[in-house]
């Protein structure tokens, strides 16, 4: 499967990797909005800073320049 294949079969409730400039973080996908899909991520080791939502491009699963992309959940790498 490809990137592209993989990122077009995301779903609401998909589970992924989001890759920051702070390390990978397990999230899911929240929901498909003005073009832009939403995950949503935990924030903190155990979650106890609450979640955070980040928005990547649908097609290419990059935001910012690619400093924020999507990766398949257990395969991301930074």
């Amino acid at each position: 499967m490809t990137r592209a294949d993989w990122l077009a079969s995301l779903r609401v409730g998909s589970s992924v990797n989001l890759v920051t400039p702070c390390g990978i973080h397990t999230a899911v996908v929240e929901r498909y909005e003005e073009g832009r899909l939403w995950v949503l991520w935990a924030l903190g080791h155990a979650c106890d800073l609450g979640y955070s939502a980040t928005w990547v491009d649908p097609v290419t699963g990059e935001n910012n320049g690619g400093a924020y992309r999507i990766e398949p959940a257990g395969d991301a790498r930074c």
